[in-house]
C-alpha cells in the first residue's frame, strides 16, 4: 500500500511514454496484459560475469517487479560477451532497448505471451519493382557469369533458357513485360507468322532474333533489382502508444527508499 508521501510525489509526476528505438510497433500487441509486462515493471538486480547479451535480456526479465515470459531471443545475442557484471536499474523496458540497440537489424516487442526479441531484415526497395523485374531480375544475377578471368561478363545461351523456361511457369506473358518497341517489333512479327508466333519466353530465347530482345529485357530487370537491393528503405518511425507509458524512475527509487528507511529509523530511535 502506498504512502501519503508516495502518493503525494505520484500526483506530481506524469507518465512518461517510453521513446525506445528498437521496439517493433507493428509487431506489438496493444492490450492490457501485454503493457503490463513493460509499464511501471521495474528492476533493481545485479548480475555477475561472465555473461552474454542472451543472458542479461533472461535476467532482466526475470528481475523485473513482474517477471516477464522470455517467447524467443535470437542467437545474435549469445555473440556479445560481458566481461564484467551489471548493476541494474530502471525500467524492463529501457534495459531491453539497450541491448537491442546493439545488435543490426534487431528489434523486440511485447505479446500478451511475452517478450520476443529477433534479426529482422531490413526493408529494401525490391518490392516496389514489378514482378518480372523482381522475379527476373533475381534469376539473371544468380546465373551470371561471375568468371574473374573473363573480361567481360554475360548471361550464357544455357543460363538465358533455364530462366525463359522457368519464366514460363509463372504467371507472366512475354509481350506484357517488354519495353515498348520490343513490343511493337514482337506483334509485328506474330501478326505475320501467325503459325510460328513467339509467344512464350522459351521460343523467344531459342528465335535467333528475338533472344537478344530477351537478353536486353533481362538485363534491364537485373540492374532494377541490383539497384533496388542496394538501395535500404526507412521504416516510418511509430510513436510508442501510450499504453505503455510509465512513471519516471524517480518514483521507483523513492520507494525503495522509503521500505529501507523506517526500519532504520526505528532502530536508531531504540537505541537512543
Amino acid at each position: 500500500m502506498e504512502s501519503e508521501d508516495e502518493t503525494a510525489l505520484r500526483r506530481r509526476l506524469v507518465l512518461v511514454r517510453p521513446t525506445w528505438e528498437c521496439f517493433s510497433v507493428e509487431r506489438a500487441a496493444r492490450t492490457s496484459v501485454a503493457a503490463a509486462w513493460l509499464a511501471n515493471n521495474n528492476v533493481s538486480a545485479s548480475l555477475p560475469a561472465p555473461a552474454t547479451h542472451y543472458d542479461l535480456a533472461k535476467f532482466i526479465c526475470a528481475a523485473a517487479l513482474r517477471p516477464i515470459p522470455v517467447i524467443t531471443l535470437c542467437e545474435e545475442l549469445r555473440e556479445v560477451p560481458l566481461l564484467r557484471g551489471r548493476s541494474l536499474f530502471g525500467l524492463a523496458g529501457d534495459l531491453l532497448d539497450q541491448i537491442v540497440i546493439n545488435h543490426r537489424d534487431a528489434v523486440w516487442w511485447i505479446t500478451d505471451e511475452g517478450l520476443h526479441m529477433e534479426v529482422v531484415p531490413p526493408d529494401t526497395a525490391v518490392s516496389e519493382l514489378s514482378v518480372f523485374d523482381r522475379t527476373a531480375g533475381m534469376m539473371v544475377i544468380e546465373k551470371w557469369d561471375k568468371n574473374p578471368q573473363k573480361r567481360n561478363t554475360n548471361l550464357s545461351e544455357k543460363s538465358l533458357l533455364e530462366i525463359a523456361v522457368k519464366l514460363d511457369r509463372t504467371n507472366l506473358r512475354l509481350v506484357d513485360v517488354l519495353q515498348p518497341k520490343q513490343k511493337v517489333e514482337l506483334l509485328k512479327h506474330n501478326d505475320l507468322m501467325a503459325s510460328k508466333g513467339i509467344k512464350t519466353f522459351e521460343r523467344a530465347a531459342k528465335n535467333p532474333k528475338f533472344s537478344g530482345m530477351l537478353r536486353k529485357r533481362l538485363y534491364v530487370a537485373r540492374d532494377a533489382y541490383s539497384l533496388a537491393a542496394a538501395t535500404l528503405t526507412e521504416r516510418p518511425a511509430s510513436r510508442i502508444p501510450a499504453i505503455f507509458s510509465s512513471y519516471p524512475p524517480v518514483l521507483v527509487y523513492y520507494r525503495y527508499k522509503m521500505v529501507k528507511e523506517p526500519s532504520h529509523d526505528r532502530s536508531s530511535r531504540t537505541q537512543n
